[in-house]
């Protein structure tokens, strides 16, 4: 049996490629994973909650933007 570590690295690879052919509920996987991660590294960076909740919007836009 795989581990869930497993499974969430396979189930990322298959939502990036996915996303990558302009699927929304793909990226919106993507976004659900790391969100949090973002999140918090922007308001270390910010220090203010309204600047960090803008930054994670940012980035997930450029994010979606660089998808190839």
């Amino acid at each position: 049996m795989a581990d869930a570590g497993t499974d969430t690295a396979a189930n990322e690879k298959a939502w990036i490629r996915e996303a990558q052919r302009s699927d929304a509920r793909a990226f919106e996987a993507l976004y659900r994973l790391h969100v949090d991660k973002v999140y918090g590294l922007c308001l270390r960076m910010t220090g203010n909650v309204s600047e960090a909740e803008d930054c994670t919007q940012e980035a997930f836009i450029q994010a979606w933007n660089k998808l190839d």
